[in-house]
């Protein structure tokens, strides 16, 4: 990489490899699902939910030579009462 300000290059890897490190992760299957139950009345609404079910660890996004992890599982139980 040469930089448009004095014309130094820069090497795109400045720890080797094929690859710009921080640019490349492998695939990963992420299992999100929910569960939710209505009452015949419409008045209550119950929810389950959990997002990254199985705790998969994956890269989201890459930036410069920094890899962001997904966030673990998570869940999360919601109520709604309609008047």
């Amino acid at each position: 990489m040469t930089s448009a300000f004095n014309g130094q290059v820069y090497p795109a890897n400045p720890f080797g490899g094929d690859v710009i490190s921080g640019s490349y992760d492998g695939s990963a299957v992420l299992v999100s699902a929910q569960l939710a139950m209505e009452t015949d009345e419409g008045n209550w609404l119950v929810a389950i939910a959990c997002d990254n079910c199985f705790d998969t660890g994956a890269t989201t996004a890459s930036t410069g030579n920094w890899s962001y992890l997904q966030a673990p599982m998570t869940w999360t139980i919601r109520a709604k009462r309609s008047f």
